[in-house]
């Protein structure tokens, strides 16, 4: 809200003339409506403001050049998430161990072949284009562990248009030397501080299953310069130290808990730096500039954190085992649950085996939540710890196919290098209320820390059209029929009700309709 003017000294008097009354009434007047006009710009301005969604794997708007680096599908925020941290949170970024995510080479030689697009991207981050080999020298390429909110710089006309968006859990970055954010390597657009948002933000653009406004972190530079990173292997779910300014060439082991390097916070199971806004004591009362609350996990990984022991942890049950479901949390106790809002959630199918050959199993799970219309699935891997190692996207339709399809619990099984499962296909014939009938078996293939779908294994659907067209086709030639007291039908002419094409089977269902 804008504050009253207090001037320190009072309006001069007049010597030459006396001020008319009028014209001090009209003055007054307008510096009323100037401030009813600034009052109104700043209150209902950010409630109108518009945040752009971008997930991984694409370029977003306006880009300012092709992609400098590959962004890592399928990683999951650690609880918490949401919130303001330091750029030196261990573990509030991930990385592949000896595998850097972006490559500075090619971000310089785009700007350098582009001397238009390299004045404004420089513009963007406050530098002259003359600085920009040295600064991206100084830059760390690393995976974002949470939804982050940033303000992002397309390119367009020949100048930077910034505009706030929120990056996708996994998107590649290179950070700055305070551990911020600044360029995503997707399109390489330069980023800046993340903005004040306020209540009545709209979002806009594609989703994801896991986009929540409450689990958005944004990043504030850290006080001091960061020499080494705590990362986070979103595959393997460890931590490894990645000094700053490097690309994997000199990637480490992580500190041990009690001894950390310098600008960085010890790597346990608890919260790692607390970050300006928070609950600590540089928090201000009230401050809610930023979405969501809470503290980002530093990285407790797998069998115990580091410096804990090699004590193994106890088998996984996926019975008992805690989800985030497109519902929200859940935790379930013999295959049931409900998440915090009190939807149900039901593990419908499981199986394991050593998806990925590293000699340790692996568990996929089909998860169901909510009821009636608004049911939901999900298909999960998990670790032999319990966690999540990624998720099947929501399937298409086949060819011909009028609505999504459904995983069927009858058919799913985890192999060497594969995912079997059941689908429920709406036939052409099928509605919501009367489907899915369709029964096919579709295949998943392991490669790159995900599953992509083997599309032979999946069957076009007959729209109703070529079902009635067959239907036709093979009818079998009509028995004579007689009335009482009338005339026989004519041999060949169909006096039956049945619908042509209507061909489906009945068939049962675990859950409701459309989920």
């Amino acid at each position: 809200m804008t504050r009253p003017m207090h001037h320190r000294h009072p309006w001069p008097a007049a010597r030459r003339r006396r001020v008319p009354n009028w014209a001090i009434v009209l003055v007054a007047a307008v510096l009323a409506l100037a401030v009813a006009g600034a009052l109104l710009v700043t209150l209902a301005g950010p409630a109108s403001a518009r945040v752009v969604r971008e997930p991984v794997q694409t370029a977003g708007s306006n880009p300012f050049m092709p992609a400098v680096g590959d962004d890592a599908a399928g990683v999951v925020a650690p609880a918490g998430a949401g919130g303001r941290f330091s750029g030196d949170t261990a573990g509030l970024y991930g990385g592949t161990r000896s595998d850097a995510t972006c490559d500075d080479a090619m971000l310089t030689g785009y700007l350098r072949d582009d001397p238009a697009k390299a004045s404004a991207w420089a513009g963007a981050l406050g530098l002259r284009v003359s600085q920009i080999d040295s600064y991206v020298s100084g830059l760390t390429p690393v995976v974002l562990r949470a939804d982050t909110l940033v303000t992002n710089h397309g390119y367009a006309d020949g100048a930077a248009t910034a505009f706030p968006s929120v990056l996708q859990a996994g998107t590649a970055v290179f950070v700055d030397r305070w551990g911020t954010p600044v360029v995503r390597c997707a399109c390489g657009n330069p980023l800046a501080t993340a903005p004040t948002l306020y209540p009545g933000i709209v979002y806009t653009g594609p989703t994801w299953v896991s986009f929540s406004e409450t689990d958005i972190s944004v990043v504030v530079s850290s006080s001091i310069e960061i020499h080494d990173y705590t990362l986070v292997d979103p595959r393997e779910h460890r931590p490894f130290s990645r000094p700053a300014t490097s690309h994997g060439d000199r990637d480490g082991d992580a500190p041990a808990a009690g001894g950390t390097a310098p600008g960085q916070s010890p790597v346990t199971g608890e919260p790692g730096t607390e970050a300006p806004g928070t609950d600590g004591p540089d928090a201000e009362a009230g401050d809610s500039d930023t979405p969501g609350t809470g503290s980002v996990d530093s990285g407790s990984v797998g069998s115990g954190t580091p410096g804990s022991g090699d004590t193994p942890a106890a088998p996984f049950d996926p019975e008992s085992g805690s989800y985030t479901v497109p519902c929200g949390a859940a935790t379930l106790t013999g295959g049931r649950g409900s998440t915090t809002g009190g939807s149900p959630v039901e593990l419908l199918a499981t199986s394991t085996a050593d998806v990925d050959g590293d000699g340790r199993d692996e568990t996929a799970v089909l998860l169901e939540c909510g009821t009636g219309d608004a049911v939901q699935q999900s298909v999960q891997l998990l670790d032999d710890t319990g966690t999540l190692r990624t998720e099947l996207p929501v399937p298409a339709p086949p060819t011909g196919s009028t609505s999504t399809p459904e995983f069927a619990p009858s058919s799913f099984t985890l192999g060497d290098g594969t995912l079997t499962t059941g689908m429920r296909v709406f036939e052409g014939t099928d509605t919501e209320d009367t489907g899915p009938t369709g029964d096919q078996t579709w295949t998943w293939d392991w490669a790159g820390g995900t599953f992509t779908l083997d599309g032979s294994t999946v069957q076009a659907v007959e729209t109703p059209e070529v079902a009635a067209e067959t239907a036709t086709a093979t009818a079998p030639p009509t028995t004579p029929s007689f009335t009482p007291g009338g005339t026989g039908t004519t041999p060949g002419t169909a006096t039956g009700s049945a619908t042509a094409g209507d061909t489906s089977t009945p068939s049962f269902s675990t859950g409701g309709a459309g989920n």
